[in-house]
């Protein structure tokens, strides 16, 4: 059987490479890599690079459809553990407590005068 160049398989493993490493755009090619990919797989007798090319194309683009959703979701998340808190002076116990119930993180700290 005759081997032939297929132009979609190179486009595949384009795409998907560029799908993992650039995340902010990862989904959609993701989806075009693995779609590009299965069509060149499917097309009939490849070269080994290009059936390589594919088969990276469609593992790349997979990996991108699937793990970038979860790795976004866990970006905006996971707490960094970092407080932001804000230095407020109080006069008396009174505001002290106000700023408690508000749900604000508060440190005493005494004064030296």
């Amino acid at each position: 059987m005759e081997t032939k160049k297929n132009p979609l398989a190179l486009a595949a493993f384009i795409v998907g490479v560029v799908a993992v490493f650039v995340p902010i755009i990862g989904i959609i090619p993701g989806i075009v890599a693995v779609v590009l990919g299965i069509i060149a797989l499917r097309s009939g007798t490849l070269e080994k690079n290009d059936k390589v090319f594919a088969i990276v194309g469609t593992v790349t683009g997979g990996i991108a459809v699937l793990l970038l959703p979860l790795l976004a979701v866990s970006f905006f998340t996971i707490d960094s553990g970092v407080s932001t808190a804000s230095l407020v002076s109080v006069d008396n116990v009174s505001d002290l407590l106000e700023y408690y119930e508000e749900g604000s993180e508060v440190m005493v700290v005494e004064s030296i005068d």
